[in-house]
């Protein structure tokens, strides 16, 4: 994959592009402070993860004009978060998954309702673990020094558009050269673990979506629906190889029966299936 980026010009300012994702992160922990329920809340984590994601790849890719100490606090917040929010939304999706198997086919119930069971028990501590780590957001106010700090230092003002653009083209150009080389050794592999290339594409396309109002000649919009595509293939071929081992893991438990431990080890099977249904897809 490559693209013609050396006509582009700096545009925007940066800062507009950054305030995006920061102001959705913000709106979805708020949301999720104020819910009364939290059995209602699945947009909102998928929504603060996706934008943390973003997040991210910014104070990444503009780690040369953000001060260390800047890019230190702001990442070490986005990984507590992140790191919640992404646990209830795999949890979400396993759910998900196992109940469309059990709908597909009724053999796996007994399994599903188990997995269900052991999701219920964990989901209500994972949702009072990611509840705490955005109230010591709120206590001490991350979100206004994000904002006041990182779009302040962004602004056009202070850091020269010459410079931005080629921290963009430079960034994107890393970002493409990883995704071919994941892809290259995926290729050569006869099982390949695709989590590689899964992390680029989803650096790629943030990366993209990052610069896109800025820079002009980055495809953006034409690129979109393919990074996207790319990432729903390679999303459900990681998930179930996450769920294949988590359903395996569970069949050890000594607390279930040995009718039950067999039960679920039938499911971590059809889920390694359809891996490798995804992966031949693939190909």
């Amino acid at each position: 994959m490559s693209l013609d980026l050396s006509a582009s010009d700096y545009r925007a300012d940066i800062s507009d592009a950054v305030a995006k994702p920061l102001c959705k992160a913000r709106d979805s922990a708020h949301l999720l402070l104020k819910e009364q329920s939290w059995r209602h809340s699945r947009d909102a984590v998928h929504d603060l993860r996706v934008a943390l994601r973003r997040l991210n790849v910014a104070s990444t890719a503009l780690a040369e004009v953000l001060p260390q100490k800047m890019r230190r606090k702001l990442k070490r917040r986005i990984r507590e978060l992140r790191r919640s929010a992404g646990q209830i939304r795999d949890d979400d999706v396993l759910h998900d998954a196992v109940t469309d198997l059990a709908n597909q086919n009724s053999t796996y119930a007994v399994a599903a309702e188990i997995v269900r069971k052991k999701l219920k028990q964990s989901r209500t501590q994972l949702l009072k673990d990611l509840r705490h780590a955005i109230e010591r957001q709120e206590d001490d106010a991350f979100w206004d020094w994000a904002e006041k700090q990182l779009l302040s230092r962004l602004g056009a003002k202070q850091v020269p558009k010459s410079l931005l653009q080629r921290i963009a083209l430079d960034t994107i150009g890393s970002k493409l050269s990883k995704l071919d080389s994941s892809m290259s050794i995926a290729r050569a592999s006869q099982d390949p673990d695709l989590h590689a290339v899964r992390i680029a594409a989803k650096g790629l396309r943030y990366t993209l979506e990052l610069f896109s109002d800025c820079l002009e000649s980055v495809p953006a919009a034409e690129l979109r629906p393919v990074m996207i595509n790319l990432q729903d293939l390679l999303g459900h071929i990681h998930d179930a190889t996450i769920f294949a081992s988590r359903c395996a893991s569970w069949a050890k438990d000594p607390t279930l029966s040995p009718a039950e431990r067999a039960e679920l080890k039938k499911m971590a099977t059809a889920f390694r299936d359809r891996r490798y249904q995804w992966i031949t897809l693939d190909q």
